[in-house]
């Protein structure tokens, strides 16, 4: 090899070796340790956890604690690799569904400080040169008038360009749990006849009046709530001798798997009667299951009304009772429920339940069926009155569900169920931008970017240059063009384009993004952002335009072409 070409090979090791400019590249560092799962969970044994700002997606983080032992603790890392030179600026900016976005700028601050979002307080501590890092902690137990809903995200600008963070949403799960103001009852409710026909099952039981609450809860709430929350526990206890209310708690031994289902609202639908079969004479028990001593109803055959009520009388199985129920088809549990999903929850045993009763000498024969969009399922999970949701939750779930009853040809039941899956928009490829791309002065880069599946209705595509966005390639353009921030730079006379494209075919959309006639000085930093009322998603990059041949000195013409190929390649 010439030593020209050695020559040559060393300068252009030593272009990409400084990025190719005399910029440094402004991105968000990963941090050890830190959790990237899309949805985090703390429990009372699990109250913390450290994330940082390179997800490319809306994250979630519930609230989930109960114990007064417990803190919560949330370590949001902003930071990138450490620069030669300050950053220009560091900013949290927070928002909630009822108020738009505020940005708290850090610089000309003390270092060590602390922010108000909104109604929650976060510490931090600064670095001009690397970022910040924000914490935030609180006591599950400690009563509150608001629960910590929040999105927040950081901000991180230097001389070239402003790069943002993904949207982290905080979901408190335990303020809602809270506001049920679940406590001990030593309510008894009396059961007539106190013998219970084989033929009356399934058996319904309430334990309160949690439903009109329940029912204006966050969406999201539905995948949590029988996870970790939930404080509704049902029991039986043998009556035998008399009982009290919390003796019976206190004694309470479970109703065993398979037997039966709890609603959100704490509903018990009793569907075998394996439990009174062995067990003659006992009280059906709703307790808290925090407390194995806090009774909230006793469902007994009789009891005695004083100011602690004594149970006399349990609740036995008659082979040869009149049935309590004698007609026909009969719904015990609503025909009409809808469910929304946030893509990406993982549930525990999430099924769609039916219970109902049916005639004691049908006619024809009872089938049953369960139906997606009008699709029959043939899923193992399916069974006459649930189907088993799978453990992730995806887009592809989403749909009109119906079990219907038949005997013979005839339909006597349907329960439908609307269930939809929400989220922020996704795409396809995160690569739809490199971190860092090279072009030629004079030439042109195009970039598209395509959503995943069904990921569509509903989004605003923005597309951002060093911090700059807009809606709209004229508005951009405008924007560059009017700034003084950018006055006299070349950036300012950006020729960009950008507009949404759809694929009918493959069910999706996408936004192309082109930039035109580059000239040397027009080095930035691109940002695609998807975004819908359930989040966000961005994705970024770095270009740098590479000057021509004839405008480079000290190479030879080998050199040259070497380098315009490397570039483009």
């Amino acid at each position: 090899m010439s030593f020209s070409r050695v020559l040559c090979l060393l300068v252009l090791l030593s272009f990409y070796a400084n990025g190719g400019s005399e910029y440094e590249l402004l991105e968000f560092a990963p941090v050890v340790g830190a959790n990237n799962d899309e949805s985090v969970y703390l429990t009372d044994n699990d109250p913390e956890v450290l994330i940082d700002a390179t997800s490319r997606i809306t994250r979630s983080i519930y609230f989930l604690g109960s114990s007064s032992l417990v803190t919560h603790v949330v370590r949001f890392s902003c930071g990138v690799s450490r620069r030669s030179k300050p950053l220009t600026e560091v900013n949290l900016c927070c928002s909630s569904s009822s108020q738009g976005s505020n940005c708290h700028r850090l610089h000309g601050k003390s270092k060590v400080k602390t922010i108000d979002c909104n109604k929650m307080s976060f510490r931090y501590d600064l670095d001009e040169f690397s970022g910040a890092n924000f914490s935030f902690q609180f006591k599950p137990n400690e009563s509150s008038s608001f629960p910590y809903n929040e999105q927040i995200y950081c901000e991180v600008q230097a001389s070239e360009a402003t790069i943002q963070s993904n949207i982290v949403e905080f979901r408190d799960a335990t303020f809602y749990a809270t506001q049920l103001n679940v406590a001990m009852s030593n309510e008894v409710e009396k059961v007539q006849p106190s013998n219970i026909s084989p033929h009356d099952f399934p058996l319904k039981f309430s334990c309160g009046d949690y439903a009109e609450k329940i029912r204006h809860w966050p969406s999201w709430m539905a995948a949590v709530w029988q996870r970790y929350l939930s404080p509704f526990e049902w029991v039986y206890c043998e009556v035998g001798s008399s009982k009290t209310p919390v003796g019976c708690a206190k004694a309470g031994e479970p109703l065993g798997l398979g037997n039966s289902v709890t609603s959100m609202d704490g509903t018990l639908f009793l569907f075998t009667d394996a439990v009174l079969a062995k067990h003659p004479n006992i009280a059906f028990v709703c307790r808290n299951r925090n407390s194995a001593s806090g009774p909230l109803r006793v469902y007994a055959g009789d009891y005695i009304q004083q100011a602690t009520p004594v149970i006399i009388k349990g609740l036995t199985l008659d082979p040869n009772a009149s049935p309590k129920h004698t007609g026909g088809f009969e719904a015990i549990s609503p025909q009409k429920a809808s469910y929304q999903f946030v893509e990406g929850t993982e549930l525990l045993d999430f099924s769609l339940f039916a219970f109902y009763r049916v005639p004691q000498s049908p006619e024809s024969p009872i089938k049953f069926g369960w139906f997606k969009d009008g699709v029959a399922l043939s899923d193992q999970e399916a069974t006459a009155t649930s189907f088993r949701l799978p453990k992730k939750v995806k887009r592809s779930f989403a749909g009109i569900y119906e079990l219907r009853v038949m005997e013979g040809s005839n339909q006597r039941l349907t329960f439908t169920f609307n269930v939809s899956v929400v989220g922020p928009p996704t795409f396809r490829d995160i690569n739809c931008i490199d971190d860092l791309f090279y072009a030629l002065e004079g030439t042109s880069k195009r970039f598209d970017c395509l959503l995943n599946a069904r990921e569509g209705e509903g989004v605003e595509f923005r597309v951002g240059i060093n911090g700059f966005e807009a809606a709209s390639a004229e508005g951009l353009r405008r924007i560059l063009s009017s700034s003084l921030q950018l006055q006299n730079q070349p950036i300012a006379k950006l020729d960009i384009i950008f507009k949404p494209f759809a694929r009918p075919s493959e069910s999706t959309m996408g936004v192309a993004v082109e930039v035109a006639n580059l000239t040397p000085g027009q080095n930035f930093r691109l940002s695609v952002k998807a975004i819908n009322a359930y989040g966000q998603s961005l994705i970024s990059g770095s270009l740098w335009v590479v000057r021509k041949c004839s405008s480079l000195l000290k190479l030879d013409f080998v050199c040259c072409v070497w380098l315009q190929v490397l570039t483009l390649t």
